[in-house]
């Protein structure tokens, strides 16, 4: 998790990479699931999601 004195704010992709490597950390698929289709809704771009957020969980 960030400081609270990070040099910059989180962005929406930090913040979504957050909430989903807590929901993974925790076995809660469902909410990684929701996170997910939140930001899609949103307007989060799914190339994005993909590789900014998916990927660097799973890695």
């Amino acid at each position: 998790m960030r400081s609270q004195h990070a040099a910059s704010p989180l962005t929406r992709t930090d913040a979504l990479i957050e909430r989903v490597w807590e929901a993974v950390m925790t076995l809660d698929e469902p909410a990684a699931v929701r996170a997910v289709l939140r930001a899609l809704d949103d307007g989060l771009d799914p190339e994005a999601v993909l590789m900014d957020v998916i990927g660097p969980v799973q890695g």
